[in-house]
């Protein structure tokens, strides 16, 4: 079967949930939160469990955070047009990485859906999920579709994308964002992070967790209500050493 999945198209989707109108609202629907990944939708795995309890982002409730920002430190220590400029400024950071990981998550009603993306170089990748795997090497690309073994391909076949890289991940858009809050600090891993709270014009919102040390992107999270779900991105393995090999 041929997959004409876009990493643009892939990536253009992460950030582009279609979200449905509420019923019986004759509104035009909104444009779903940065952090969506729908593109990879169609290369993602199928539901492999089933289940209504549908997570909010982790850590400080919207109640708390507020009067963390105002009260735990006394004067608030970022003003809402620092944590913008903050946050753009990672995602560009984003843009400029060799090399990386990208760990999505997609709970809804109808289950959940997990998917690995990484990169060794702009011409270099691989995607896996629990029905596929895609592994592009240059101008060539190897599927192995529900593990009936691999087919070889080209990379025009399978992405419009020329860059595998986290520049069509770094989707940030100052015009979309009304608002960003800092919501305070988090220790994971055992790297400090700022965690920010992402407003958009159209009322969506997700939080964006930033390393300290290096300024990039660790994770975002949002929970949707319409439809209802809750979305995960991961992001690590920056500049490592990740090897992308034809296969066997």
């Amino acid at each position: 079967m041929r997959i004409r999945c876009a990493l643009a198209g892939v990536l253009t989707l992460l950030f582009g949930l279609s979200l449905c109108l509420q019923a019986q609202v004759p509104s035009p629907p909104k444009r779903p939160p940065q952090l969506t990944m729908d593109d990879l939708e169609n290369r993602s795995a199928s539901p492999v469990s089933s289940s209504r309890e549908i997570p909010s982002p982790t850590g400080t409730s919207d109640a708390a955070a507020e009067a963390s920002r105002k009260n735990a430190s006394g004067p608030r220590l970022m003003s809402d047009a620092q944590a913008k400029v903050i946050v753009e400024a990672a995602w560009k950071r984003m843009t400029g990485v060799k090399s990386g990981r990208l760990e999505y998550l997609n709970q809804s009603s109808a289950g959940v859906r997990k998917m690995l993306y990484e990169f060794a170089a702009a011409d270099r990748g691989r995607i896996v999920t629990e029905q596929e795997e895609l592994v592009v090497i240059g101008e060539t690309a190897y599927v192995n579709e529900s593990g009936k073994g691999w087919k070889k391909t080209t990379k025009e076949e399978q992405l419009k994308s020329s860059d595998l890289t986290f520049k069509f991940f770094a989707n940030y858009s100052s015009e979309r964002t009304a608002q960003v809050q800092l919501v305070g600090e988090e220790v994971i891993q055992q790297v400090p992070m700022l965690k920010f709270k992402v407003i958009e014009e159209d009322g969506n919102s997700n939080y964006t967790w930033i390393r300290k040390n290096d300024g990039l992107i660790y994770k975002m999270e949002s929970s949707l209500s319409n439809p209802e779900r809750f979305i995960r991105a991961i992001y690590s393995d920056f500049n490592s050493t990740i090897l992308i090999a034809p296969p066997v």
